[in-house]
Formats: C-alpha cells, sequence, structure tokens
C-alpha cells in the first residue's frame, strides 16, 4: 500500500505528490530499534534509511570538492544504475558521435551543466519494508531543484532504477527509450496528457511523483489553478489541509487500473473522465475540465465524484 503527500501548509508545493510514509514517531523508532514486527510479532528488518542515504550523499560528494569533476560514471554504470538503466545509458552513448552530445545535455544528479557552492537535503521514503524513492534538494550556484530517484536494493547495493527532475516532464529512462519522433503528451491530446499523469502511480521504477513541487505545478496545471494554490497557502499558512492527492481523490491506494475517456467542449477544451478501479475500493470516477494553451493541455478543475471540485474546496478554504 503507498500513502501520497499531504496538501495542508503545502498545498502549493505538495499538492498531494506522494508522501514519504510511516510517520515520524514510528520512523525514529524503527530506525533506532532496526527493526520492524509483523502482526504475528516475528521481527523483520526495517528499511536500510542509513544505506540509501549513505549512497545518494556518495553521488554528490564529487560536487562538493572545490574544482570537482563531479561524478564520472562512464565504463562503471553498473555501479549506480539498475542493470535495465545501465543498459540505456551505455546505448545511448554508444549510438553518439564521437565529439557530439547524446540525448542528455545536463548532467543528471544535478540538473545543470555548472555547478560550485553545491549543497544537498536528502529526503527518502519507503513503503514499511524498503527505501524505494529519494528526493534530493540540489543547491547549486543559488538555485535550488529538486531531483527524483527510484531506488532499488540488490545484492550487490543499492542502485537507481530511473531519475526525474523538476520543471521536467520525461524521467531519465523516458528520455534514452521514447523514438526521437515522440510527441510531449500535454501537446498530442488531452487523453495523452491524463494518461501521461496516471502512469507515474503504475511505473514500477518508484519515482517520487511531486507534481507541485517547485515548477512542476506548471507542467499539469493552469496559471489560474496555481494563482489559486498560491492564495490558499497565504490564507492559510498552517491548516489541517484536505490530505489527498488529488489524481486519486484519497491518501492511500493499493493497485488499480485505469480508463481514461476525454470528448471536446470547444476549440481548446475538453472535459476528461478517469475511472480507478482499485482492488480494495472498486471503481471510482473523476472528472477533469482540461484547456489547451501555448505548451499543452492543463488541468482548470478536477471533480472527485458528486463532492466539491478542487477550485471549490480550495476557495471555501480561504
Amino acid at each position: 500500500m503507498h500513502n501520497t503527500a499531504t496538501i495542508g501548509a503545502y498545498v502549493l508545493r505538495k499538492l498531494a505528490g506522494m508522501i514519504f510514509r510511516l510517520s515520524a514517531g514510528l520512523l525514529i523508532a524503527f530506525m533506532l530499534a532496526g527493526v520492524m514486527v509483523n502482526m504475528s510479532g516475528s521481527a523483520i528488518a526495517a528499511p536500510d534509511y542509513d544505506g540509501a542515504k549513505k549512497f545518494i550523499e556518495a553521488l554528490y560528494a564529487p560536487y562538493k570538492i572545490n574544482d570537482g569533476d563531479g561524478l564520472n560514471y562512464q565504463g562503471r554504470e553498473q555501479e549506480f544504475f539498475t542493470p535495465e538503466l545501465a543498459a540505456l545509458i551505455v546505448k545511448d552513448r554508444e549510438e553518439t558521435e564521437p565529439g557530439s552530445v547524446g540525448r542528455i545535455d545536463f548532467d543528471i544528479f544535478i540538473f545543470a551543466q555548472d555547478w560550485g557552492n553545491l549543497t544537498t537535503k536528502v529526503r527518502l521514503g519507503a513503503d514499511g519494508k524498503e527505501v524505494q524513492q529519494a528526493d534530493v534538494t540540489v543547491t547549486n550556484l543559488g538555485d535550488s531543484k529538486h531531483v527524483y530517484y527510484g531506488l532499488v536494493r540488490s545484492t550487490s547495493g543499492w542502485r537507481i532504477a530511473d531519475i526525474r527532475w523538476e520543471g521536467m516532464r520525461l524521467s531519465l529512462r523516458d528520455v534514452l527509450s521514447r523514438p526521437d519522433d515522440a510527441k510531449d503528451p500535454s501537446l498530442e491530446s488531452p487523453k495523452a496528457f491524463l494518461e501521461d499523469i496516471y502512469r507515474h502511480y503504475t511505473a514500477r521504477e518508484n519515482v517520487p511523483f511531486e507534481y507541485m513541487d517547485g515548477e512542476n505545478g506548471k507542467l499539469y496545471f493552469t496559471q489560474s489553478v496555481i494563482d489559486l494554490m498560491h492564495a490558499f497557502e497565504r490564507a492559510n499558512p498552517d491548516p489541517p489541509g484536505f490530505d489527498m492527492d488529488v489524481f486519486l481523490g484519497g491518501q492511500e491506494w493499493v493497485k488499480f487500473t485505469t480508463s481514461i475517456s476525454t470528448k471536446d467542449t470547444g476549440p481548446n477544451t475538453a472535459i476528461g473522465t478517469v475511472v480507478l478501479d482499485e482492488e480494495v475500493d472498486g471503481k471510482r470516477t473523476f472528472t477533469f475540465n482540461l484547456a489547451r494553451g501555448k505548451e499543452g493541455w492543463r488541468i482548470s478543475d478536477i471533480r472527485w465524484g458528486q463532492g466539491d471540485s478542487l477550485v471549490e474546496t480550495l476557495n471555501k478554504r480561504m
């Protein structure tokens, strides 16, 4: 079972992105004890937070050295990435002409080409059994950005399954594997736009889908919704918040399938209908108001069943 990020005081930045699971009290207790206890009373190993954090911190250590060269993983891909991702990285390098730039034209760990005075803040997320995610705030040359990791612990140690960057729709795996002529899903159609959103909840790479961090919100919501979120945050600096993922209508979910359909309502507007079929709760229907601007399709409102919509809920709580 997965948990999602709490909206509350961070509705602007974290509007229902995935929460880094487990309560603070339980997390501290687990880390101190080093074990967890299941319902039968049997002890099981706690998530390896310490090991995962050391792995992430080691990635950034070369960037914190004066005049350092950063992390050169060429020829050492298997030390840092899962076999699948390592193969994609090697393939891209082999297909790139000498002296040319491949599909990635920036340093994948810092989302930049240059660096200086670099600092990092690491936040980890687990499913109760093992660490699966890392959200690294990278402050570089005075500018802070999030870099998100999907993590896997193998017999050889921690490895990266995928990386996503704040303000960028595609992940590292996406960039390396998609056809050269593939379109941005938000420019392709309203259905492709919604399908791209929900694939983040079923991808096995476990990269955090923090869609309201920093610049991420602009990839999914209209400016009017983002402005409303700003106003909500100013009016509610520390509210109880409405704690749910706006794309799932709740805080927790188990395995589900989606059925997505859209209908044009004007030259640049559409209605999207998403039916979630969960193993436990059955089917739920969400309705999306969609608008197309120069950068593609965006969400102008969401309604969960027969209740208030996202916009109505934000307005009522200010």
